[in-house]
Formats: C-alpha cells, structure tokens, sequence
C-alpha cells in the first residue's frame, strides 16, 4: 500500500476537474478482489449479459482466459486500479436544439438528434468522446504533476476513458456520490438531472474509505418505464441483487 490520500486531496480534485470544464467530480475506491461489493458487481454484471439485454454490442462481453467477463471486477483487467476519479458534464444547454430549424441553404438539414450527439452549428462537429477526453488528460496532468514523486506515488498509473473502459462507469458514479441509477438506468443528480455524460480516471492512488453514495429518489414512481415505447427499461425484480436494467436489444436510442 502507498501514501493514502485524504479528504483534502478529493476535494483538490474534485475542484480541478471542475476547473478542467466537468459539472461534477467525484473519487470511488475500487472494491478488494472477492469482496462482497466486487461479487455483487460480478452477479448483476453477469446477469443482464446472460439475459441478452447487451444486444449486438459484443464489446461489452468480452472475457478473460478464465471466462469471466472484463467489465465485472475493474482489478480483473486492471490489477493496479485502487480509485476512479468520476466526471460528469451536463449535455442539457439551451442551445443548439437539435429540433431547431436550420438554414438549408448553408448546408444544413433538419432533423430528431439525441442532444448529447448534437455538434453544433460550426460544421467542424465535437464528439463527446473527444471532448471530455481532453478534459480528462488535463486533469490526469494535474494529478501526476501533484502526486508524483509521493511513496509508490512516484510510479503514478492512470487511464482515462470515455465509455470505452472495462468498467461500469456508473456503479462507480454511485460511490463517488455523482448521483444514483434511476430506473431509466441513466445516472441522476439530484440538482443537475439525468442529462449526465461520465468520463473516468483509473488511478493507481489509494484513498482512505468514506460514503458519498447518493440517496436514491426514485421511489416508487414508474414513468420512465411507462413512457418508454419499446418496453426496453424493465421493471426491477425484488431481491439482494435487483438491479435497475435495460434490454439494449429493444432500445430505439
């Protein structure tokens, strides 16, 4: 075990990612391999790919030499990984709207875009993707120019993603204390909404342990699930490991 990192230094971090151009920020331990958090990640995990609910997107069901899916236990593909830094920019601006009309004779159509794929009016375009991910190699900057050099620090590891990591950006969003999973699935911030985009930092800093979990509000409303026209957000089942889920294969987003 190295140096471990205190309250002060969340919140040093939570305030450059801020600074870096995120709406929240927030810092998660990675759970001890067979520890009673990392097994129920495994189950819920191993259950909604067993069901079908991944569709087509293969990616997501990769596994290890000893069949064990990638994306349960974050130290299965990372054995370094102790703590993910969680960024969360919020897509709801008021302009541009993808429903706007637009001027045809400069080249534009009109048409239903999600708003978080929505680039704007340059014609230059900005992936989300590649937007956060600059804003993340800022903030990884900032960090290994601060911890570097500090006990085991001094062979700082880290990886950023954009929903490209072996790892479930949202679990890791609920201890962080960025929000709690709706029954939509998406990641909900009691001030800031659902319209959350989640970027990562994989480091190799040990923090001491603290809950930040947020409260789930949900309660027992049920009009995400009513509303959604495909029947794909389903309806929790009882039980120690229920889970909130979605059938990506029904999904029309």
């Amino acid at each position: 075990m190295g140096i471990v990192l205190q309250r002060a230094d969340r919140e040093w971090i939570e305030d450059r990612a801020r600074a870096a151009g995120f709406d929240l920020a927030g810092v998660a331990s990675v759970p001890e391999p067979a520890s009673s958090s990392a097994e129920q990640e495994d189950r819920r995990y191993a259950a909604w790919i067993d069901a079908g609910y991944a569709g087509e997107m293969e990616y997501l069901k990769r596994v290890n030499d000893s069949a064990e899916y990638l994306r349960g236990d974050l130290r299965r593909s990372i054995p370094w990984a102790r703590s993910v830094i969680v960024c969360a920019a919020n897509y709801n601006v008021n302009a541009p709207r993808s429903i706007d009309r637009q001027d045809e004779a400069q080249g534009f159509r009109s048409g239903w875009i999600a708003r978080y794929a929505w680039t704007g009016r340059s014609g230059a375009g900005s992936d989300y993707h590649d937007v956060l991910l600059a804003r993340l190699r800022e903030l990884e900057t900032e960090l290994k120019q601060r911890y570097t050099g500090q006990g085991s620090a001094s062979e700082l590891q880290t990886r950023c993603y954009v929903d490209t990591g072996p790892l479930p950006e949202r679990a890791y969003a609920v201890r962080a204390g960025i929000g709690w999973i709706g029954k939509n699935t998406c990641t909900i911030n009691q001030q800031q909404g659902s319209w959350l985009l989640l970027g990562v930092i994989v480091t190799s800093l040990e923090f001491a342990s603290w809950s930040l979990s947020a409260v789930d509000r949900c309660g027992s409303c049920t009009r995400c699930i009513d509303a959604c026209p495909t029947g794909a957000i389903l309806t929790p089942e009882p039980g120690p490991d229920a889970t909130r889920s979605i059938d990506a294969a029904r999904c029309i987003a």
